[in-house]
């Protein structure tokens, strides 16, 4: 089905997209991109903006962005959009369709125990229906079940906000700027299997694969991408 300005999208449709971006160009959510333009990196753009225009397949737009994407991803040996994806895509609808114990709508009494990102995410899990001006809640759903899977594996937060943190982590991904000034964003994970990304404004001397040693100061902590 094609997607129109202001009007909704399914939510395996979504979360297929999402999935396919986040399987190519790695995770970065909205603050992420904030932060990388008030500190004047240059331009980076979120996930959720990128997920926007993948589903704008009536505009030319939209077709360019996905050709791109699958074209990157047959470099990477990535087979994107296909059963498989969709397969794993249902099982994140069913994790989030059982979020709040019969997801109670928000603003009720019974809602009070949940927050109300459980009970939008659930609610539109059950509905299958994503309106445009929850796309950020419906983008976020694949990075909150991972990170609950983390969570499941005793993965956790590296350090507290504004501290210093030292780690040895292995290079995951390298994305490089696009636009005004020169900034790479490196994702890597340290021996606990976490998450740790930050911007570097010199070109990396490294490779993805390789283990180093850092030392950095926490400057926030992402759950999702509301």
């Amino acid at each position: 089905m094609k997607a129109f300005p202001g009007r909704p999208y399914t939510l395996e449709q979504v979360l297929v997209c999402t999935y396919c971006e986040i399987a190519v160009n790695g995770w970065t959510s909205s603050k992420t991109a904030e932060a990388a333009s008030a500190g004047r990196f240059g331009i980076l753009i979120s996930t959720k903006e990128k997920v926007r225009l993948l589903l704008q397949t009536d505009l030319e737009n939209g077709k360019v962005a996905r050709k791109d994407l699958m074209t990157e991803a047959k470099t990477l040996g990535l087979d994107l959009f296909g059963d498989s994806v969709k397969k794993e895509v249902q099982t994140i609808i069913e994790w989030a369709k059982n979020l709040t114990n019969n997801a109670p709508l928000p603003g009720t009494r019974a809602a009070a125990a949940v927050s109300d990102y459980e009970a939008v995410v659930s609610l539109m899990a059950r509905s299958g229906i994503v309106e445009v001006n929850k796309l950020g809640f419906a983008v976020s759903i694949i990075s909150s079940y991972r990170n609950h899977a983390d969570r499941q594996n005793n993965s956790k937060y590296v350090g507290t906000v504004y501290s210093e943190i030292t780690a040895d982590v292995t290079i995951k991904k390298i994305t490089a700027s696009k636009g005004s000034g020169s900034w790479w964003l490196i994702f890597t994970t340290d021996n606990d299997g976490n998450v740790i990304k930050w911007f570097a404004t010199k070109s990396p001397e490294f490779k993805v694969g390789d283990t180093i040693n850092i030392t950095g100061r926490v400057l926030q902590r992402e759950l999702g991408d509301q």
